[in-house]
């Protein structure tokens, strides 16, 4: 899962946003498979995005955009685009956000 291969390489986050797929939303008994599954591994919140949002979705076109960007920019993987990320870009004062 994507997710395990996720916290394997950077760690628990805190928050995890997806939006309405099959695969996040409750099953036939009524039960979120993977909401289970995230808080489990340690995630204190998962947020469902909101239906036609187009804001949030922006919001996550710009962060894959910044990701992509940063990849081209450093000639690196994406694992070492989201650490390069979540590392540095986050914390500098001159980062302005996505």
């Amino acid at each position: 899962m994507a997710f395990d291969d996720g916290v394997k390489g950077f760690g628990v986050p805190v928050e995890v946003m997806t939006d309405h797929g099959s695969q996040f939303c409750e099953d036939e008994n009524k039960r979120y498979r993977f909401r289970d599954h995230i808080v489990a591994a340690g995630v204190k919140k998962h947020v469902l995005a909101c239906v036609k949002h187009l804001q949030t979705n922006g919001k996550c076109k710009k962060r894959g955009g910044t990701i992509k960007g940063i990849m081209k920019w450093k000639n690196c993987t994406m694992g070492e685009a989201v650490k390069f990320y979540n590392e540095y870009l986050e914390h500098s004062p001159n980062f302005v956000g996505s």
